[in-house]
């Protein structure tokens, strides 16, 4: 699902080559409460098992998001372009570095979420994770759309 909205991040000096991760939550909400808890980042750590998120400066929010490989991730997120209640987008600096997207869709009763990711990073243990960086992504990102599911309950 490489969107047309996305932003391509390279590699500084240092840097690992980019990271690109894809995926796709569906939760039994209206697109309306789904973006709401979604734009709410600093709440994210109510519903999302190994994130811990607070608010920054201005729109930043820092983040620390525990990986399943045993090493944490910080880092800042902040919204480039806000379009409520359908797409997000944002730079990230930090341990990860680069940009990112979310976007919301009515499917049914419920709202399908896709989320790109596009980072390269500079620290030693998550260049060296590359071959499980796309399982343990994945094991983080499926945390999340259980918690958010149970939170939109």
């Amino acid at each position: 699902m490489a969107s047309a909205d996305h932003h391509h991040t390279v590699a500084r000096p240092g840097e690992s080559r980019a990271f690109h991760f894809e995926s796709r939550w569906l939760v039994d909400a209206r697109v309306d409460r789904a973006w709401e808890a979604l734009v709410d980042v600093a709440g994210w750590s109510d519903w999302w098992p190994g994130v811990r998120a607070r608010a920054g400066a201005g729109r930043r929010v820092s983040l620390v998001a525990l990986s399943p490989l045993g090493f944490s991730l910080a880092f800042e997120v902040e919204p480039t372009v806000v379009e409520p209640p359908h797409r997000t987008e944002f730079v990230a600096e930090g341990d990860l570095r680069g940009h990112g997207s979310w976007t919301c869709h009515a499917q049914g009763q419920g709202t399908r979420m896709e989320i790109v990711w596009c980072v390269c990073s500079g620290r030693l243990p998550i260049r060296f994770s590359r071959p499980l960086a796309s399982w343990a992504h994945g094991a983080l990102m499926r945390r999340g759309e259980r918690g958010l599911r149970a939170a939109l309950r």
